[in-house]
């Protein structure tokens, strides 16, 4: 399988499209580190990635889920 490590830390709406899309092309699963640790509400930054990485969702999707928590 394909998994795609995260890298710096950047805008999380930006973390969650590239996800998408990255999951789109075929990536198996994503390796976060500070994107997620180093965030306010790291809760609620998994669930939008879970969203992205089992349920297909796309960024757009993954930020309101986010937004909820």
């Amino acid at each position: 399988p394909v998994l795609v490590r995260g890298g710096g830390r950047e805008d999380l709406r930006a973390v969650f499209d590239k996800s998408a899309a990255l999951m789109a092309q075929g990536a198996a699963g994503m390796v976060y580190g500070r994107n997620i640790y180093q965030h306010s509400n790291p809760r609620a930054v998994v669930r939008g990635l879970m969203a992205i990485i089992h349920e297909n969702a796309d960024g757009a999707a993954a930020w309101e889920l986010y937004q909820q928590e």
